[in-house]
């Protein structure tokens, strides 16, 4: 079954330094200069900062709703709690740091300045700390993220339940920005800066210039400026790495207790096995893909099958050479989130990926409706091109 010409992968685009030092804003499908739209979760969930603004204060904005769809963007002050890692997949170990963050209380006294029992304690706003730019700064092969970058806003909102119904939210800092930084000057950062009021680690956790702070230095340096030293940091958890037992849904790859890992996620994809990278994620694996409009417009054209380039994915794809099942949207690309006018949810549709490994070498994908049925026209006929989402 040999690729369209008129679909074949298109060259890897690196951005300039200049734009990567934009200033600090909230990441959404439809701000200025914004990844590749999905319009997937809320926006206010997630920020990226540039080189220069990332020290700014954490906001403060708690969510108190249960609803994964729709968390409270509240404007009251909060007590953030900030839990360090990269989160590339966002895999179950990372969920129990999000949830370990937001169960971590306020010490007793009512709000800071107040008189003991004046106030009630602020709420409690779990964050996400992770880096940007890492492959680039230490001369890494490039590689396509395990969670399209649009999606990310979803994922998070999707732990509320696990947080006491709070929707952590994620601030993204430049690694370049960082890197030479030593423990205490990060600390300092983290507490005086960002305004962090609690830290939460995985144990075995690594930080500061050549990886020389571990979490016993974290837990003295972020105690010394609870003592009187300036910041703010409250204290210090460390969580135990999250272990998964669980086999695939044909009996095999049995992990044997092996750590829950972003390396793990992207082994099993690689190896084909989607139910185990889910195992490992919590939920299904969802890969997203920004259709062509050329693309779309020869599925219309009859029959059941849409070929999408390699390159219009926005994460990573299972290894090819297989077929697969998956739960699929499609929309038009600047859709705003899924249930939005527009969506259209195709339910169960067969993937084929071309090649012996999707994560590289593939050229395209076929994804097949059931026989007997066509793809759906969208507003606009997908001339600015379609959102593809793929629940496997």
């Amino acid at each position: 079954m040999p690729a369209p010409s008129l679909l074949s992968r298109g060259p890897r685009v690196t951005l300039p330094l200049a734009a990567r030092q934009r200033r600090h804003r909230a990441v959404s499908c439809h701000a200025s200069n914004p990844p590749p739209a999905c319009g997937l979760g809320s926006p206010q969930l997630l920020e990226e900062c540039g080189e220069i603004d990332w020290r700014s204060p954490l906001a403060s904005s708690s969510s108190s709703s249960s609803s994964a769809a729709e968390p409270s963007t509240s404007t009251s002050d909060s007590f953030p709690v900030v839990a360090l890692g990269k989160f590339d997949a966002m895999h179950r170990g990372h969920r129990s740091l999000a949830a370990a963050a937001a169960q971590m209380k306020p010490p007793p006294g009512g709000r800071e300045g107040t008189d003991p029992g004046s106030s009630p304690p602020p709420p409690v706003q779990p964050w996400l700390l992770s880096f940007s730019g890492m492959a680039e700064v230490l001369g890494w092969e490039p590689r396509r993220p395990l969670v399209a970058p649009c999606d990310r806003a979803r994922v998070l909102g999707s732990w509320a339940p696990a947080c006491g119904g709070v929707a952590p939210r994620q601030r993204i800092i430049p690694f370049a920005a960082v890197r030479s930084m030593g423990p205490e000057e990060f600390v300092e950062a983290l507490t005086t800066g960002l305004g962090a009021r609690g830290v939460v680690v995985g144990e075995g956790h690594r930080f500061g210039r050549d990886a020389r702070g571990d979490t016993a230095l974290l837990t003295r340096l972020c105690g010394e400026r609870r003592g009187g030293g300036g910041g703010v940091a409250a204290e210090v958890r460390v969580v135990g790495l999250v272990r998964s037992f669980t086999k695939d849904v044909d009996g095999v790859g049995d992990c044997g207790g092996d750590v829950v890992s972003s390396s793990a996620v992207r082994d099993a994809l690689a190896a084909g096995r989607v139910a185990a990278a889910a195992a490992l994620l919590g939920r299904r694996y969802r890969l997203v893909a920004h259709v062509p409009a050329a693309a779309w417009e020869a599925a219309l054209a009859g029959g059941n099958s849409l070929v999408v380039p390699d390159s219009a994915f926005l994460n990573q794809p299972p290894r090819g050479g297989q077929a697969y099942s998956a739960a699929a949207t499609a929309a038009p690309a600047e859709a705003r989130p899924v249930g939005a006018s527009g969506v259209v949810d195709l339910r169960d549709v067969d993937v084929v990926f071309s090649g012996s490994d999707g994560s590289s070498s593939a050229a395209f994908a076929e994804v097949l409706l059931p026989p007997g049925t066509q793809w759906p026209r969208l507003p606009g006929d997908g001339k600015g091109g379609v959102r593809l989402t793929l629940d496997f």
